[in-house]
């Protein structure tokens, strides 16, 4: 009786092990879908893209986004994501997200120019690496052009009046159909960056939306504008 007794003891035992086994391998089947599952499809007719929540937000509140993650806010059609600053920002962001080629991107932000007044929108025409200006493509058939930085621009042998930021060139290789458009912050001083936001941009941003309205009207229908 005894060595059933330990017979059945031991074939229980086995069970369990193999039960856990095959749990484990289950937990491990799921860490590998787990990047997929972290890759969400971007379902919108017009998305967005900032560098900074100082920048973002002013879209948050004027379409009433509502936060999916912090790096993306949506609702009716409309999305923008949060880069953060720079290539790397870019980068790291953006391979969260599933994009559609047919969704119409818009870049919106701060930057720096040589000779263009702060406060001023710009339209960018064309944009290349700091380092080689010469090869700038177009991106519009008007504006001016910008050129990215891997750091603050301060100083520049640039003559044409043009725009300096840390993210369009790397935006474009993701998006080689997005547009964009600036707001000067800056005259190629950090310290000049650095009071602009701590005053109250509102106006460029009003006159950007309004600029903006017949291609948001277009690609998500008048429902989908607020306050106009």
């Amino acid at each position: 009786m005894k060595t059933e007794i330990k017979k059945l003891t031991n074939i229980i035992i086995a069970g369990i092990a193999l039960l856990l086994c095959g749990c484990n391998c289950l937990s491990k089947d799921k860490m590998r879908i787990a990047p997929e599952a972290e890759c969400p499809n971007v379902a919108a007719d017009t998305l967005f893209i900032a560098a900074m929540p100082s920048e973002s937000k002013f879209i948050v509140e004027k379409y009433s986004l509502e936060e999916i993650s912090p790096n993306l806010h949506a609702k009716n059609g409309i999305a923008c994501i949060t880069t953060g600053i720079g290539k790397d920002g870019v980068n790291s962001t953006l391979q969260k997200f599933h994009v559609s080629e047919k969704t119409q991107k818009i870049n919106v932000g701060y930057c720096g120019s040589n000779t263009i007044k702060k406060g001023a929108l710009c339209k960018i025409s064309r944009v290349a690496k700091i380092e080689n200006p010469q090869a700038a493509e177009k991106i519009s058939e008007s504006g001016v052009p910008c050129f990215s930085s891997d750091k603050f621009v301060e100083e520049t042998d640039i003559k044409e009046p043009c725009a300096f930021d840390m993210e369009l060139y790397y935006l474009r290789e993701k998006f080689p159909n997005i547009t964009a458009y600036k707001i000067v912050s800056d005259n190629l001083s950090h310290s000049e960056f650095k009071d602009f936001e701590n005053l109250n941009p509102q106006g460029a941003w009003d006159e950007f939306f309004k600029e903006i309205s017949g291609k948001i009207s277009a690609k998500n229908g008048a429902a989908a504008q607020k306050n106009n």
